[in-house]
């Protein structure tokens, strides 16, 4: 698929001051496959989460629906995923039943709780794993019958961007995998 042109490395150590916007980096964004992709800093200044994501809005007005798609890779978690639905409004912490299937196959080794009352974090067993399935790019689709029903494609390039932020920063795709 489409790689993205090369971008200037990131310096090692930036300004870590959290924006309007949110967490330091937030506003840098790249854009792959339609998608925004920005390093997030800690409080030292270090890359600590690769982070890509697509937003999309579903009708128009007061009614309309924000969805979001997130994929990130963290030195604390290694390769997460969260949805957002604006229309969801749980409890933070609740856990989620659900199914998800990449590219038409079950990918059964991962947990779901609520993170904030409109989106739901996914955890893989093993990061790796996940992106194996996702590959260079793969319909996803996440059921939680009784709650909500998510499908979207990931691009090809997106996980392949993910694996060059990781590596360029020493972050792995498992928790903890790379130390720096």
């Amino acid at each position: 698929g489409d790689i993205p042109s090369p971008r200037p490395r990131s310096p090692e150590i930036a300004p870590a001051q959290p924006t309007a916007a949110g967490p330091p980096g937030i506003e840098d964004k790249q854009k792959v496959r339609g998608w925004d992709a920005s390093e997030l800093r800690s409080s030292d200044g270090k890359i600590a989460v690769c982070f890509i994501r697509q937003h999309y809005r579903i009708g128009s007005g007061a009614s309309a629906r924000f969805i979001g798609t997130f994929l990130m890779v963290s030195r604390a978690k290694g390769l997460t995923m969260m949805l957002k639905d604006s229309t969801l409004n749980l409890p933070e912490g609740k856990p989620v039943e659900a199914t998800l299937s990449v590219d038409n196959k079950p990918f059964t080794d991962f947990t779901a709780h609520m993170l904030g009352g409109d989106e739901i974090g996914v955890f893989p067993q093993h990061g790796l794993e996940l992106a194996r399935a996702l590959g260079d790019g793969a319909p996803v689709t996440f059921d939680a019958r009784k709650l909500e029903k998510m499908e979207f494609p990931v691009p090809s390039g997106i996980v392949p961007w993910l694996r060059a932020c990781a590596r360029r920063s020493g972050i792995g795709f498992e928790p903890d995998e790379m130390k720096q």
